[in-house]
């Protein structure tokens, strides 16, 4: 609209004094005429305000505007009122803005409504389009008391000086500069890495270090994300304070503006905490507005309120045991299973209280998972080699100490019937050429001693197919041969799990023609 080509030219907060502006179009207007004292010029496309001398007549134009938009605002910073200017007697602003009573489409010369109180007295020259006065207290105090609308009234300074007489079009509305206090800080945390401001959240978190890592999500009702009109991220800033579990301030640090909607975080300086010690700590968030004039650099912050007090425990001692580890399916001490065959192993505590978690590496796999609220975990493995495999486990306590090392090493016997393919059509290569091009040949996967794992066989010959296991842990297949001489059927026994448990390349001689 016109009136944002006005605001255009007025001075903008800059990054840091990020704020919110909402531009309100009026809502109604009318002028009035001391010529025509008995007309109504309701919602007309003109106003006119001053001193006409040839016909004599003296005009003052009226804007009511809505505040809804802003009524929920929390700091009003500034107010501009602007409406574009169609035509001046001469460059001579000299207009004065006053809140009025309401208008109505009876308003006239002879019912103008009650000219309360003068905002602002705008005087000399004026030549640019759009006429702008700062009436900045007046929508403080519409808004602080709840009101609804405001309207404003516009008159000539001097309503007998000819030089002052202008034509306005019907745009006239208000650019409200406005900031609301960020949100309560969400997603607190508190991690030992002080490398990434990340964490999840805890009602009462252990560290093993005396450097932990405080953080937070921060948000602005403010704030809009991508896809919403206007979109704009508000600048934040979190205030970190942290103190002994009987509320003695140890320290407090803010950290650098950001956008809403990352997390902050500040790492506690060395020499401030002890290890084994309950500590507890806070959060609000800090949001910059502009004091003084837009532009100035000069600002405040609006904050949230403080988030409750949260505890955390530093505790940097390891466990003092290794963990125990055993299984039914895979004992020590008797070579058992088979290749690629699971089986379950579980890990114990050994006496440790505070066991969160497990960190095992088994066929060059690392994996840490949570323990049970005993403290204990079951896992299911698969051995992917025959003879000896070893699995080295560790406990991990709640502060994220890891405990010493304990190595498990078990033997897994060699299945001693492997999976076979066979064709009485098409022996093995060695025997005797058989069938002939296009003449199909039966093909039959057996799966051996793997038969408790195998579900089926993929192969490939012309092209990849895979056929299922029968119950007896067979699959058979067709195949024709479309060439003479030497050819090859490569399969692969797949488990449960999509895993190749074994492969062969089955090569047979076909008849010549």
């Amino acid at each position: 609209m016109a009136l944002a080509v006005a605001l255009a030219a007025l001075a903008m907060p800059t990054a840091a004094e990020a704020v919110q502006t909402a531009d309100i179009p009026r809502s109604q207007w009318t002028y009035v005429s001391s010529k025509h004292q008995n007309e109504t010029h309701w919602q007309e496309d003109r106003v006119f305000v001053g001193y006409l001398e040839h016909p004599k007549d003296i005009t003052r134009a009226f804007f009511q505007l809505d505040l809804a938009s802003v009524s929920s605002a929390e700091r009003i910073i500034e107010v501009w009122f602007g409406v574009r200017r169609a035509h001046s007697s001469e460059c001579h602003r000299d207009v004065e803005v006053w809140e009025t009573g309401d208008i109505s489409p009876s308003t006239s010369w002879k019912h103008q409504p009650e000219w309360q109180r003068l905002l602002v007295a705008a005087r000399g020259p004026f030549c640019i389009n759009t006429m702008s006065f700062r009436i900045t207290s007046a929508i403080q105090e519409a808004v602080s008391a709840g009101r609804n609308h405001i309207t404003l009234g516009l008159k000539s300074i001097d309503e007998t000086d000819p030089a002052i007489r202008h034509e306005l079009y019907d745009n006239g509305g208000l650019s409200v500069t406005y900031n609301n206090p960020p949100n309560l800080p969400i997603e607190t945390a508190v991690t030992p890495d002080s490398r990434r401001c990340a964490g999840t959240p805890s009602p009462h978190p252990y560290v093993n270090v005396v450097t932990p890592t405080l953080s937070a999500k921060l948000t602005d009702p403010d704030s809009k994300v991508d896809g919403e009109e206007g979109h704009e991220l508000e600048q934040v800033r979190g205030r970190f304070e942290w103190a002994t579990q009987d509320g003695v301030k140890l320290g407090e640090e803010v950290t650098n503006l950001g956008y809403a909607g990352d997390r902050f975080c500040v790492t506690v300086p060395a020499g401030q905490l002890a290890a084994d010690s309950t500590y507890r700590w806070r959060v609000r968030a800090e949001n910059p507005y502009p004091v003084g004039s837009l532009g100035s650099g000069e600002v405040d912050y609006d904050l949230s309120e403080w988030t409750p007090w949260q505890e955390f425990t530093v505790d940097t001692a390891a466990p003092g045991q290794p963990p125990l580890v055993s299984s039914d399916d895979y004992p020590q001490d008797v070579p058992s299973g088979h290749a690629y065959l699971p089986g379950a192993f579980t890990f114990t505590p050994n006496g440790v209280d505070d066991i969160a978690a497990y960190a095992y590496t088994f066929d060059s796999m690392l994996r840490q998972i949570p323990a049970a609220a005993d403290g204990s975990l079951t896992v299911t493995l698969k051995p992917r080699r025959d003879f000896t495999n070893c699995l080295n486990v560790r406990s991990i306590d709640r502060a994220g100490n890891r405990s010493p090392e304990t190595r498990y090493c078990f033997t897994v016997k060699r299945a001693e019937h492997q999976p076979t393919i066979s064709s009485s059509t098409y022996p093995k290569w060695g025997a005797e050429p058989g069938g002939g091009v296009g003449i199909p040949g039966e093909f039959v996967f057996n799966s051996g001693d793997l038969a408790d794992i195998v579900t089926t066989f993929r192969y490939s010959y012309n092209e990849v197919n895979q056929v299922p296991v029968d119950g007896d842990g067979s699959a058979k297949v067709s195949l024709t041969p479309t060439q003479p001489g030497l050819n090859r059927v490569f399969a692969e026994a797949l488990d449960r799990d999509g895993a190749v448990v074994w492969s062969y390349s089955y090569y047979f001689e076909v008849k010549e023609s």
